[in-house]
């Protein structure tokens, strides 16, 4: 039986696109390693993007080197606080799929709640 994930969302809506817009802010809890760790996490992705565009890489290139950073960073085989989510032991690609995916989404609300200068951005 597959226990409840610390990142599952109570509300029915679906995280299947790979595509996030960020409409909406996430609903569940983490824990502070969880917090500090995406957060980090998401900062070293966005160094990359930073990088690649000082160097004029684009294209298939930038494309490239934005998956490597991606899945090296914000995904759950990577991250030690993910451990903890409370899945099951080896879940199953759409599963592990949807974890990234709300992992990405609270990276970027914790980056955006940190660096946004006024309450109306946050």
């Amino acid at each position: 039986k597959e226990e409840p994930s610390a990142l599952s969302s109570s509300s029915s809506s679906s995280v299947e696109a790979p595509l996030d817009f960020y409409a909406e802010i996430p609903s569940y809890e983490l824990s502070l390693d969880e917090f500090e760790e995406f957060a980090l996490a998401r900062l070293k992705v966005l160094r990359k993007i930073e990088e690649l565009r000082a160097q004029n890489i684009t294209g298939a290139e930038f494309r490239t080197n934005l998956e490597s950073t991606l899945k090296e960073n914000l995904t759950t085989q990577n991250l030690t606080a993910s451990k903890s989510f409370g899945t099951i032991a080896k879940p199953s690609a759409k599963e592990q799929s949807k974890l990234n995916q709300k992992i990405d989404t609270a990276s970027h609300f914790i980056l955006r709640a940190a660096y946004c200068r006024t309450e109306d951005l946050r």
